[in-house]
């Protein structure tokens, strides 16, 4: 399995594909290296989340939630991630634990 690490930096919002959230071409994460395998994704909009790398798999698996007092009604939501990592493009399959949404989002 090839390693398909994200690099540190700072990902734009490119698209995203769901029911209920819009485009946000403002958007961008920031991605820090905590650990070989373990990176932080820090939102430019209030939500915070770490995913760890499966070597297996070849993607990183994690969760994310708003800070404290942000999401609006998204709120003390938790989200599971999976991250995947292609040429410059790092995609973020998202499901909500609370309702099973799920939403697809794609950064460059």
């Amino acid at each position: 399995m090839a390693f398909n690490y994200i690099p540190e930096g700072t990902y734009r919002q490119l698209s995203i594909q769901t029911t209920d959230w819009g485009e946000c071409p403002t958007c961008t994460i920031t991605v820090l290296k905590e650990t070989p395998h373990i990176i932080k994704i820090i939102s430019n909009n209030a939500w915070i989340g770490y995913a760890v790398y499966d070597d297996r798999q070849g993607k990183y698996f994690g969760v994310w939630e708003w800070k404290q007092g942000s999401g609006g009604y998204y709120a003390e939501e938790v989200f599971e991630c999976e991250l995947t990592f292609i040429g410059k493009t790092l995609t973020m399959y998202v499901k909500s634990r609370k309702t099973g949404k799920q939403h697809i989002i794609t950064y460059g």
